[in-house]
């Protein structure tokens, strides 16, 4: 969920690298902002969701940790 979570944030810049593209003159650049507001909010949203299951699973992974060792 770490590495899940380390690449939301990858998507999150992605989508701000396409959104700012398109405000510097390239062709479509209507579609260049849409596609990256799109990727950046998708990203924003699965950083929230893998969040929540993140905490959510700590205690488990402790407990699993405890009976493996």
């Amino acid at each position: 969920m770490l590495l899940n979570t380390g690449l939301n944030v990858a998507y999150i810049a992605v989508g701000l690298a396409l959104f700012a593209a398109g405000k510097n003159g390239v062709r479509h650049a209507a579609a260049w902002r849409g596609h990256g507001a799109g990727v950046a909010v998708q990203g924003a949203a699965l950083f929230l969701l893998d969040g929540i299951v993140l905490l959510a699973s700590r205690g488990r992974l402790a407990e699993l940790l405890r009976l493996i060792s």
